[in-house]
C-alpha cells in the first residue's frame, strides 16, 4: 500500500525555494583546482539550466503530491550532494582531493 503525502503550494513552493538558493549558492563558487576545474564548472552550468524549470513549478501554485513530490525531494538530495562535491572542490584541500580523485 502506498502512502500518499501531499504538500499545499505554500510547502512545495519553500522546496523549490530552497532548491534555488542551493543552485545560487553552488553558482557562486569560484576558484576550482585544475584536475577538476572543466568537470566542476560543466556541473554547475548543468545545475543553473534547472533555474527556469523551477520557476515554472514554483509559478504553476498548485499542490504536489505522491510522485511529483518524491520526485523534488530526490532533485533536492541530489543537488545538495552536487553542492557538497562542488564545495569540496572549491574549498578542499589539494591533498585531499589528489586522494578522492586517484581512488577512482
Amino acid at each position: 500500500m502506498e502512502r500518499q503525502i501531499v504538500m499545499d503550494s505554500s510547502s512545495s513552493s519553500d522546496l523549490v525555494r530552497e532548491m534555488m538558493e542551493v543552485i545560487e549558492t553552488v553558482g557562486s563558487y569560484t576558484g576550482f583546482r585544475v584536475t577538476q576545474r572543466k568537470e566542476c564548472l560543466n556541473l554547475v552550468r548543468r545545475l543553473k539550466l534547472l533555474v527556469p524549470l523551477l520557476e515554472e513549478i514554483m509559478e504553476l501554485d498548485y499542490s504536489v503530491s505522491g510522485l511529483g513530490l518524491n520526485s523534488l525531494l530526490n532533485l533536492k538530495k541530489a543537488l545538495l550532494g552536487a553542492k557538497k562535491l562542488l564545495k569540496t572542490c572549491n574549498y578542499g584541500s589539494k591533498i585531499y582531493l589528489v586522494i578522492i580523485y586517484n581512488a577512482d
